[in-house]
């Protein structure tokens, strides 16, 4: 008897020293509670824009606890460890900080997240109204948003298994949440202006109003706030058969058209000046073009967001002497002509 209650002891001790070493094991991290999970983004739509030199990932878990984000130069995939449940994620080129034309906002809330134009300001342009912004042109952003992803508790099981194959050198991989296809979210808007007496033009320059000011991240679209963009550089086109005639182009990016444009007329309004080859005179002319705006298929097989404004002015330019007396070429980008306008913009 006295044998066997010493065998039970024994029993006992191994079955405590096994329990000690167990939490040992737990306390090396042998059991976690998330899931190592790969996140593969593939880039093909958005590289004609630009080539990203890294990216962030970020997963904003449904039961309203902090994003789990993820910034790397491999633009390939990320990995996250990510604990069980529901989530929704973004997917953009960069980081926040490395934007110098748009800022990033409530980046905390997957719904409200968005980039909102960096205000700009110009010599040549000052609204009288106190609350118009002006913004620069954005930079190419490329996004992919998805939700409900499922991050499951055999994910957790998954990813506790592979730490113990690989405490034994037999690691599998990360598992897959999902992949990333990112596109360009950025406009391209082209406005083209027909000119008769287009040899008396020397410069232009041209504002519009009521262009989307930021683009909802988590809602995929463009911001309802309004902003005014400039159209500063432009390019000219003569008619081949008839060189008092002919063409003046600008092309800048923006965030589109802002959520809820009803394509009304008063809704746009662009502002164009012109200066004229003598140097001093200067035209100006506006038009609502609100319900003008077509969708363009021919910048690239990859753009899906332009647009396009052609108009037409009605009054053809005079004739003046160039400056100096001789002939005066078209200027592309802006110069620093005339006087600084104020103008009163009907919204």
């Amino acid at each position: 008897m006295k044998h066997i209650a010493n065998f039970l002891s024994l029993i006992v001790l191994m079955m405590a020293a096994t329990g000690c070493e167990h939490k040992e094991l737990c306390l090396h991290h042998e059991h976690v509670d998330y899931s190592r999970l790969r996140v593969n983004v593939d880039w093909t739509d958005f590289l004609p824009f630009e080539t990203p030199t890294g990216m962030t990932v970020a997963m904003y878990p449904r039961d309203g606890k902090e994003p789990i984000v993820a910034l790397t130069n491999n633009i390939d995939y990320a990995v996250l460890s990510l604990p069980e449940g529901t989530y929704d994620m973004l997917v953009y080129n960069q980081s926040i900080s490395e934007f110098g034309s748009m800022h990033f906002s409530d980046m905390e809330n997957f719904a409200e997240s968005k980039v909102i134009g960096a205000a700009t300001s110009s010599r040549w342009y000052i609204s009288r109204l106190p609350e118009e912004t002006v913004i620069a042109q954005p930079e190419w952003l490329g996004l992919e948003v998805q939700t409900g992803l499922q991050v499951t508790s055999r994910m957790v099981e998954k990813t506790n298994e592979y730490i113990a194959q690989s405490l034994g050198g037999r690691a599998d991989g990360d598992t897959v949440l999902t992949t990333a296809y990112t596109r360009n979210v950025i406009s391209t808007l082209r406005v083209n202006v027909h000119i008769k007496g287009i040899h008396n033009l020397r410069a232009s320059r041209a504002s519009i109003t009521g262009m989307a000011n930021g683009y909802m991240l988590g809602k995929n679209c463009p911001a309802s706030g309004i902003a005014t963009q400039l159209l500063e550089t432009w390019s000219i086109e003569v008619d081949k058969a008839d060189p008092t005639q002919g063409v003046i182009t600008a092309l800048i990016t923006s965030f589109g058209l802002p959520a809820g444009h009803a394509g009304e007329e008063d809704e746009n309004e662009l502002m164009l000046s012109l200066l004229l080859v003598d140097g001093k005179t200067v035209l100006d002319f506006s038009f609502a073009v609100g319900d003008k705006f077509e969708y363009e298929e021919g910048l690239g097989t990859h753009v899906r967001l332009a647009l396009r404004l052609n108009l037409d002015l009605e009054t053809t330019l005079p004739d003046v002497k160039p400056e100096g007396g001789g002939s005066s070429g078209f200027d592309a980008t802006i110069d620093d002509w005339g006087d600084e306008e104020d103008y009163d913009i009907g919204m």
